[in-house]
């Protein structure tokens, strides 16, 4: 009879959806089409019998829609749910065949005794993976997926008054009666303990210890940075307070069941010793560095994270760990910037490399734009810790910003602006106060451990290259592939992609879009480089001139910054020629949906 060789067992709100996403790309893996089977607590839980028939139906009603395989899902329908037949049948699909069958249903967190023994008797090998996520956070977040799936943005005020809901969302934080009625049962050496927050932390870790934990080869995950976050759903303080009350026990049996192995984002096998790793024990302190790379945007930042994500094996031969299985850090920027990840979950990020590594590099732009620098002071309590950042001539990246702002618009208000009301916000880039920016990192690790590079022509060309020479990277069996590069949309064609709602579509389809305008007008060049004028781009390297000079004199002890000239006076700008309606559809609208409706060119 079919059976899975490992379960997931939650815990609920724990990252298990992206697990899924990321499981089901391995190609030696086989998860059932139905995204929870729920077959063991539909039988030894009666109280969920009702809900999981309920979902079932409408999973199959959903799968039939998506084109599954008929035979298979009227198998699963004709059969009866509690029987193990049945069970067996969800792994009957043909493309289950040759594979390691596994499913993830978070309720088998809170089987009985009889549940996980029914487990252990089809399977007396399973292997058991539970993610734990702080008992509290974790109940929080089902409060607030609970009151989401009711279509309400903030949980109930009387959730508390209401004993049924509450029960149930503790019970799903009791790791400890929860973990001991599977290792009364199942082998301990056959269960995987993960923690939630090893997903941000370091998902390709997270993946690794799977892989390890079931024998699996590595495999290179889609999407591996897509980390979960909760939903925005407004929640009463109280309430968390009543949590914090109610879990304490539990966060205290964490904290000496698996000692500081969860607070370090750290795998556990439960057959060896409390708090071990799943991993030999590493050896003391090997971290001798920490590099920053802070930025600033639009300075070659994608080739570099590029190469240093595509060299992680090679780097790491030779000491040096780019942590992760992202192209960047963006997301510890992002979390640090939303509060979401703490000055220790960074300290922790770090010495998750001990024993892998003399030099921890980390790469995100938007780590330019962090005014609390307290993460980086702790770090650089702890290892020396040195900050790179690239400049670019502030009229240059102006117009760069703006461009990507256009064509990738994450910033809806800003991807509508023209050109003028751009400029005229930029005070909202405060980063390019080059002096204050550097400063507040002085500040932070030392005025000796920061460095600059100026990007232009006859100073820094080549962000790579200058990177491995800044940082001391051995260049023994690096690869300097064809570099990727961020390209711009060509001046001419900004006002059009403005206007076309690009902030409204889905990736694939702004790509397809943006595309099609490319190919429009690939036979007319564009006739500058720039929408503003000279005297808009003076008036920029006026109001950054003082702070240019100023870190001209801390850097290279001489006056200016940037060596290129100032624009001429009669330097070339594209301002969009105003035009009658008709010749506007005629020579701008028009070609862009000739393109669409036929890309090979035919007319």
């Amino acid at each position: 009879m079919p059976v899975p060789t490992f379960l997931c067992v939650g815990a609920q709100e724990a990252g298990t959806s992206w697990f899924r996403s990321m499981l089901e790309q391995h190609p030696s893996v086989y998860l059932p089409p139905l995204k929870e089977i729920h077959f063991f607590d539909y039988i030894h839980l009666p109280h969920h019998r009702n809900w999981v028939a309920s979902n079932f139906a409408a999973s199959l009603k959903h799968l039939r829609r998506q084109g599954g395989d008929v035979d298979y899902l009227d198998r699963l329908e004709r059969l009866p749910r509690e029987t193990d037949e049945w069970y067996a049948a969800v792994f009957g699909d043909p493309r289950a065949h040759g594979r390691l069958c596994g499913e993830i249903t978070p309720a088998y967190s809170i089987l009985s005794q009889v549940g996980i023994e029914h487990v252990h008797r089809l399977n007396p090998d399973i292997r058991i993976i539970f993610i734990i996520r702080d008992p509290v956070d974790r109940a929080l977040a089902q409060l607030k997926a609970n009151a989401a799936q009711a279509g309400l943005d903030r949980v109930p005020e009387d959730i508390l008054e209401r004993g049924p809901t509450m029960r149930g969302v503790i019970a799903r934080s009791a790791y400890h009666a929860n973990i001991e009625h599977w290792e009364k049962v199942v082998p301990p050496e056959q269960i995987l303990y993960l923690p939630y927050r090893m997903i941000a932390l370091d998902p390709g870790r997270f993946m690794a210890e799977v892989e390890h934990f079931l024998g699996l080869r590595g495999h290179e995950y889609v999407g591996l940075g897509k980390a979960p976050h909760d939903r925005a759903i407004a929640i009463d303080p109280e309430v968390s307070k009543a949590l914090e009350l109610d879990l304490e026990g539990e966060r205290i049996y964490l904290s000496g069941r698996f000692s500081n192995a969860f607070s370090e984002g750290r795998a556990v096998v439960a057959g060896r010793s409390k708090g071990t790793l799943a991993k030999a024990a590493k050896p003391g302190r090997t971290v001798s560095q920490v590099v920053i790379h802070a930025g600033i945007h639009r300075t070659g930042t994608t080739s570099l994270q590029q190469f240093l994500s595509g060299n992680r094996t090679a780097l790491a031969a030779e000491g040096v760990s780019y942590p992760g299985g992202r192209v960047h850090h963006q997301h510890l920027a992002w979390g640090l910037r939303r509060g979401e990840i703490s000055t220790s979950d960074m300290l922790d990020h770090i010495a998750m490399q001990e024993g892998k590594a003399s030099t921890v590099v980390l790469s995100a732009e938007d780590f330019c734009i962090l005014t609390d620098l307290a993460w980086v002071e702790t770090i650089a309590k702890t290892y020396p810790t040195r900050v790179v950042f690239y400049l670019r001539r502030q009229d240059h990246w102006l117009m760069s910003w703006y461009n990507q702002h256009v064509k990738w618009p994450f910033e809806t208000r800003k991807a509508q602006m023209a050109p003028d009301e751009f400029l005229a916000s930029i005070e909202d880039f405060y980063w390019l106060d080059f002096s204050t920016l550097l400063g507040r990192w002085e500040a932070a690790i030392g005025a000796e451990n920061v460095s600059i590079g100026v990007l232009e022509k006859g100073q820094v060309g080549d962000v790579v290259n200058d990177f491995v020479d800044r940082v001391g990277l051995c260049r023994d069996g690096l690869s300097f592939g064809e570099k990727r590069i961020n390209d711009s949309l060509p001046v001419h064609v900004l006002e059009i992609a403005r206007h076309l709602g690009l902030a409204g579509m889905a990736p694939s389809e702004r790509m397809r879009l943006l595309g099609a305008i490319r190919a429009a007008f690939a036979d007319k060049p564009a006739p500058a480089s720039t929408v503003y004028s000279p005297e808009e781009r003076q008036s920029v390297l006026d109001r950054f001139a003082r702070s240019n000079h100023q870190v001209a004199r801390r850097y290279f002890a001489r006056d200016e910054l940037f060596l290129e000239p100032p624009p001429a006076p009669d330097a070339p700008y594209f301002h969009f020629p105003d035009m009658a309606r008709q010749e506007l559809i005629r020579e701008w609208v028009a070609p862009v949906i000739r393109q669409l409706v036929s890309p090979d060119g035919r007319k």
